[in-house]
């Protein structure tokens, strides 16, 4: 084989394969051969972008916040191997994640009014 194959390049080789005896005169036939590639999981999910910033305030004027923000991943890979699972690592606040759907949450109380807290569209606060 000259170079690796990529599922994410091709999926699929067809090609002719030709078989010659050495009889005289010589006699041959022929095939056509279907390589179907699988997809490995050999690429990673892409945050894009990789860094989300989302300001939160504490307690002047507060309400429950229960949408923060949702953040979102891809991966090239094709069927499971594409399936994108959201969890936290080594966090130690109040927050859940959506695993399915990226959706960041929390019902803890922070402040409004602040020009520096971002409440993004679709987040429910209540008073």
């Amino acid at each position: 084989m000259k170079s690796e194959i990529d599922y994410e390049t091709i999926t699929q080789f067809v090609f002719q394969v030709l078989a010659t005896d050495q009889g005289t005169p010589a006699q041959s036939g022929s095939a056509t051969v279907t390589i179907n590639v699988q997809d490995l999981n050999d690429n990673t999910p892409i945050f894009e972008p990789d860094n989300f910033y989302h300001t939160v305030l504490t307690p002047a004027r507060a309400a429950l916040v229960t949408c923060a923000e949702t953040v979102d991943a891809t991966d090239i890979d094709d069927g499971q191997n594409a399936v994108i699972v959201y969890t936290f690592r080594n966090l130690e606040y109040t927050f859940e994640i959506g695993p399915d759907s990226g959706t960041l949450s929390s019902e803890s109380f922070v402040s409004l009014g602040s020009p520096m807290v971002h409440h993004p569209p679709g987040c429910r606060n209540s008073h």
